[in-house]
């Protein structure tokens, strides 16, 4: 989330549990505490089985992203 341009999808895979899928931020914004958010897609395919999720993470006071909403889950 940190180095992505909104709209762009950034691939993952993790080589330990054969999980991959990609993230993409759809929207930036500053929430009303005044810490940047994004809103982004993401997916996670892993044993088969693919997740597709919408949610919100801001960055936290150590410069982390952390989920902070879900807006929808789909499998």
């Amino acid at each position: 989330l940190e180095h992505t341009a909104s709209g762009q999808s950034v691939a993952w895979h993790n080589p330990d549990s054969g999980a991959y899928g990609q993230v993409m931020p759809v929207r930036t914004y500053r929430s009303k505490s005044n810490h940047w958010c994004r809103e982004y897609l993401a997916s996670k395919v892993s044993d088969g089985t693919e997740e597709k999720i919408r949610a919100i993470a801001c960055r936290a006071g150590a410069g982390d992203w952390v989920k902070v909403e879900q807006l929808y889950y789909d499998s």
